[in-house]
């Protein structure tokens, strides 16, 4: 997944940040969470021991 660049979002973007520095630090942290997984335990080998068996 990419993150889309809008003309909107860079006008946003430049507006906010003063120095380049923090614009590309903001833009690494944001890359960052996009390529993050969304669901770090979702391998049944964390969640099993809370499944309630029965009828």
């Amino acid at each position: 997944m990419r993150i889309k660049n809008s003309a909107k979002f860079k006008q946003l973007l430049d507006q906010v940040f003063l120095s380049k520095r923090d614009h590309k630090k903001f833009q690494d942290l944001l890359e960052a969470a996009v390529k993050r997984q969304p669901y770090p335990f979702e391998n049944p080998y964390y969640w099993t021991a809370f499944i309630a068996t029965g009828i």
